[in-house]
């Protein structure tokens, strides 16, 4: 087996496992209300966090940007800029839509459009999807899609199981199929993320290639642009919230300290997240946007519910809905098995 493909999935499955346990940490906040912990998390995710790494790793950075927007014009910059924008509306839209629908429906069309977008796009872009790998990709990328599906359709018949009537778990019509609408939105945004790490790949190539910065770092000068975007739509979102409903005097509660460690390991560990999908799909080569981003979405999706499993979250569900998570996961995993042969076949 190519190595590429052993580093790249390794460092997939590590972005997965963060991404599956970040949000551990929020269990232990006291006394914040949603924009004090997630403006933190916003705020140390995609400012704090990235720019120590690059002040501390990056060669070159600014060099890098100004070069680009002098060969390339401003729009080399400003479409990863806006793309990461439209990642966080699909961050803020994620938390609305499963609100207002459930977590399981809400989660199986936001993660199922995010995978199916974001990898689909950038392997269009390539020109491969009529070759033998390319029609491998595409058909491992719809099992994962559709392993997504079956696994969401799991979670509503678990909670249907779990609770006493259907009124208890349906929405209102209309409430319904607003919560829909909002999370058709959600999965659009959230592929943002993804489009813009494959349309803003010059930028990466010429902080390795010009300024000496090895694969692994060098992914910090697009990702960086790629953050600013993101926390201009979820971090100005916070702290509209923080003004209007007058929760900074949160910040000086008696949990302060404990609260900042707790959401400031929570966005260390998300950042990982951002960074190993980086590096794992730069491994994977041309098609690692493609490849990598449904690999990771298919993992993120298994581990989520392995944890469920771990967690007693399946302990009362009714064995139909066993058997549907069962079939899930299978088509998750095959799906991953078939994008790695598509790579493989694509070398």
């Amino acid at each position: 087996m190519d190595s590429s493909l052993v580093y790249g999935f390794g460092f997939i499955l590590l972005a997965a496992i963060c991404n599956g346990t970040f949000a551990l940490f929020h269990k232990f906040v006291r006394e914040f209300a949603w924009e004090n912990t997630w403006g933190c998390f916003f705020f140390f995710t995609m400012l704090l966090i990235p720019a120590a790494f690059a002040a501390v790793l990056l060669e070159g950075a600014f060099a890098c940007w100004s070069e680009i927007w002098n060969a390339s014009g401003p729009s080399a910059l400003l479409i990863p800029m806006a793309f990461g924008f439209l990642w966080g509306c699909g961050s803020l839209s994620f938390g609305i839509g499963v609100s207002m629908i459930g977590i399981s429906l809400g989660y199986a069309i936001i993660m199922g459009l995010a995978s199916f977008l974001g990898s689909l796009i950038p392997l269009l872009r390539l020109g491969v999807g009529d070759t033998t790998a390319g029609t491998v990709i595409i058909a491992g990328i719809l099992v994962c899609v559709a392993g997504v599906a079956v696994a969401g359709y799991a979670g509503i018949l678990r909670e249907r199981s779990q609770s006493k009537t259907d009124a208890e778990i349906e929405a209102p019509q209309r409430q319904m199929a607003k919560g829909i609408f909002v999370c058709i939105l959600a999965g659009t945004f959230s592929s943002g993320f993804n489009l813009a790490f494959d349309l803003g790949a010059p930028i990466q190539q010429l902080s390795g290639e010009k300024f000496g910065n090895p694969p692994w770092i060098s992914q910090l000068a697009l990702l960086l642009p790629i953050f600013c975007g993101g926390f201009v739509a979820a971090g100005s979102f916070a702290m509209f919230k923080l003004l209007n409903n007058g929760t900074w005097k949160n910040f000086t509660n008696a949990h302060i300290g404990r609260n900042l460690t707790m959401t400031f390991l929570m966005s260390l560990l998300h950042f990982l997240t951002l960074l190993f999908y980086a590096i794992g799909a730069e491994h994977l080569g041309k098609v690692g946007p493609s490849v990598g981003w449904a690999v990771f979405m298919a993992m993120a999706v298994i581990l989520a519910n392995v944890l469920g499993f771990v967690t007693a979250e399946w302990k009362d569900a009714s064995s139909t809905s066993r058997r549907w998570i069962f079939g899930g996961l299978t088509l998750l995993v095959l799906g991953i098995v078939v994008l790695a042969i598509g790579k493989e076949l694509q070398g």
